[in-house]
């Protein structure tokens, strides 16, 4: 809050005196725009600045109480405009002269200024009310300013200027010292204008020049730190600050005036209202000169708001509307009616009501619910103000986290929820919600959650391939509740300790372990199934235990075979394997088409069918290999041997006829053909 006098007075003087550094120096838009605003009261010009301002009507209001007999002729009103403008606080940026000043020096100001309009006509009519002043006046500041000021050219200070007509005071070490890098501006003004009856700090020697007043450089002067600039006030060509109509109010005769008065038998009321509800406050005045009516609660200014609203009507009542009720809006609110020979006051006693809650539908008895699904409980109670809920667990409050959420209503709804994500068997037990606001505390029916959940596999088991002799290992993840038994079954018979093979279950985790050991082909490949089982239900999946066994040849092909020319032969050998292996047939080491090759797998017999066998095409070596994914095997090879049946050739005599003579040699020649030989 700004105080008068001492250290106070002398920062906030300097502050306005020396933020000349802040000037653009550049030709900006006129300043325009409030030209035909009416003249308002201070508390009326100020609320638009609200937003702005948070602080503005408790300053006006004090500016307002000090300005009750003003100097020079004007208004209460005005006065009170030019001392507002001279009042500092905290924070600084939201002080008037600080915000209206950066608002004027600013490059796009227009949309900007609107708020300022009210402000702006009553302050500038104050002004031109007031007498002028051609003086020589000065500012200063601690910085070398002196390259933006070139002599001979044109600039505008587009904010209001304070200066002192006092060049003792601008040296003093308060303001500008005898050291270091300063800048000090001689003034020749044409307009200044004496405020000083009307600063909220008292200086005798304080001048306020105009907003966008222009001036010339007349000269630039150093004296070693020292830099001073000559600047003469000229007029422009065209108003840079618009002109406003001054409005000179008619004397009034102060016989004629009549103090407030309360147009009530009582100066006291109470008035009660429900909380969150709306509710006015209404009180009439009389007098003349019309009175004015400022609101307080429990003796404070009561500043206007979206919540709190005056209006004003001709017959002289003032409401005060209140939006939304709270508990801390409880108080006494006072309407004081002031005009100038006196002032009058009345009070409310504002009573806040409340509702207690009531329970429109409450929690179910009893509720059933699937272990990691989402669970919400839900009750509806109404209230006013609002209940709030207090959501428990057997004893226990609940404390909303990612797992708990809670939700409160909105508007007219009425209904409250617990949600709880991901349920677990733990978050069992007797729920119940504690319900109150300020007028009274209750509790819900107790809801008694049970958690349940079929069987079901997270992870699934999966189909194994593992070499005979090793172990074999199936793994699965399960859940339910109450948690599942679980059992393995091999080829429809139930797996045991005998037969090689260990269970595992990790009730915490849900993760289920079969582990096999040597397993053997003939034991233990088939199909493996796993079944969960609870009160709620059962589940199996089925999955193959795959044994991987070498190709082994337990009967081999013959050594040698012999064939007949023209019939067929047929080459087998016998294997065992698993995967069931594949065959490749080889003559004379070249590989044969599987045209003729056969597999019988139930016998694990593998055969080559040779037809009508000759000995160019067939005779020779065969063998056959035999490979899966363990592992390859070669047979042993086989001769085979292709027959042919004897065919006799007669060589001579070459005739069929022949004649012998008794007692000589006879010859007769023949080629055999045949296999053998």
């Amino acid at each position: 809050m700004a105080t008068v006098g001492g250290e106070e007075a002398i920062a906030q003087r300097i502050l306005r005196v020396t933020d000349v550094v802040e000037e653009p120096l550049e030709f900006l838009a006129p300043i325009s725009g409030y030209g035909k605003e009416s003249l308002v009261t201070l508390e009326e010009a100020v609320k638009p600045l609200v937003p702005i301002l948070p602080e503005i009507q408790s300053h006006a209001y004090v500016a307002k109480q000090r300005c009750k007999k003003p100097a020079d002729e004007l208004t209460q009103d005005e006065s009170a405009s030019i001392m507002l403008y001279t009042m500092g606080w905290d924070p600084l940026d939201e002080c008037l002269y600080m915000a209206l000043n950066n608002t004027l020096r600013a490059r796009n100001r227009q949309e900007k200024l609107k708020p300022w309009y009210l402000y702006l006509r009553l302050f500038l009519n104050a002004l031109l009310r007031l007498p002028l002043r051609s003086t020589t006046s000065y500012r200063g500041v601690k910085l070398d300013l002196s390259k933006r000021y070139i002599e001979g050219e044109t600039i505008v200070w587009w904010a209001f200027s304070s200066c002192t007509t006092s060049i003792g005071v601008l040296k003093s070490e308060l303001f500008m010292g005898n050291t270091g890098a300063r800048t000090m501006f001689t003034l020749q003004c044409k307009s200044a204008r004496d405020i000083s009856k009307h600063s909220y700090y008292a200086a005798e020697d304080e001048v306020l020049l105009m907003a966008a007043t222009q001036f010339k450089v007349i000269s630039s002067l150093d004296q070693g730190d020292l830099h001073i600039i000559q600047l003469e006030e000229t007029l422009p060509p065209f108003s840079l600050l618009q002109p406003v109509p001054v409005v000179v109010p008619s004397p009034i005769n102060p016989t004629s005036l009549i103090p407030p008065k309360v147009e009530n038998s009582k100066r006291e009321n109470d008035q009660s209202c429900v909380i969150g509800q709306d509710t006015q406050i209404s009180w009439k005045f009389s007098g003349i000169e019309k009175p004015r009516v400022t609101w307080f609660f429990n003796s404070q200014p009561l500043p206007t708001n979206d919540r709190f609203q005056v209006a004003e009507s001709d017959d002289g009542t003032s409401t005060l509307s209140i939006r939304q009720v709270e508990l801390a809006d409880q108080g006494v609110y006072t309407a004081r009616a002031t005009n100038a020979i006196g002032e009058a006051e009345a009070k409310t006693t504002l009573n806040i009501a409340c509702i207690k809650p009531v329970i429109n539908t409450n929690l179910n008895v009893a509720l059933q619910v699937t272990k990691g699904e989402t669970m919400t409980l839900k009750i509806g109670v109404n209230g006013t103000p609002k209940p709030d809920i207090v959501w428990m667990r057997d004893n226990d409050e609940l404390t909303p986290n990612i797992h708990i959420q809670v939700t409160t209503p909105t508007g007219d709804d009425d209904t409250y929820t617990l949600t709880i994500l991901n349920i677990q068997p733990e978050d069992q037990g007797d729920y119940s919600a504690k319900i109150s606001n300020v007028g009274e505390s209750l509790k819900s029916n107790k809801c008694k959650v049970t958690v349940s959940k079929s069987p079901v596999f997270v992870v699934k088991p999966t189909t194994q391939k593992v070499k005979q002799g090793v172990t074999a290992i199936f793994v699965t993840k399960v859940d339910g509740y109450p948690t599942p038994t679980i059992t393995w079954v091999l080829n429809r018979k139930p797996l045991t300790a005998e037969e090689g093979s260990q269970v595992q279950f990790n009730t915490v985790t849900g993760e289920a372990k079969l582990s096999i050991s040597n397993v053997d082909l003939q034991q233990h490949a088939g199909s493996i199934t796993c079944r969960l089982e609870n009160s709620h239900g059962y589940q199996e999946e089925t999955v193959q235990l795959a044994v991987l066994v070498a190709p082994i040849i337990t009967a081999q092909l013959p050594n040698e075979q012999e064939i007949v020319s023209g019939r067929d032969v047929t080459l087998k050998v016998v294997v065992r394997g698993s995967p069931q292996p594949s065959a490749q047939w080889y003559f004379k080491d070249r590989p044969i088409g599987t045209d003729n090759a056969s597999i019988d797998e139930e016998k694990g017999e593998y055969q080559l069918l040779i037809k009508q066998t000759t000995v160019v095409q067939n005779e020779g070596t065969y063998r056959v290999v035999l490979k899966n994914e363990v592992d390859e095997v070669q047979s042993t090879p086989c001769l085979l041997t292709v027959l042919e049946p004897v065919k006799l050739t007669r060589v001579k005599p070459t005739s069929n006829v022949i004649d012998l003579e008794e007692g000589k040699a006879f010859d007769i020649t023949i080629d055999t053909l045949g296999r053998p030989k």
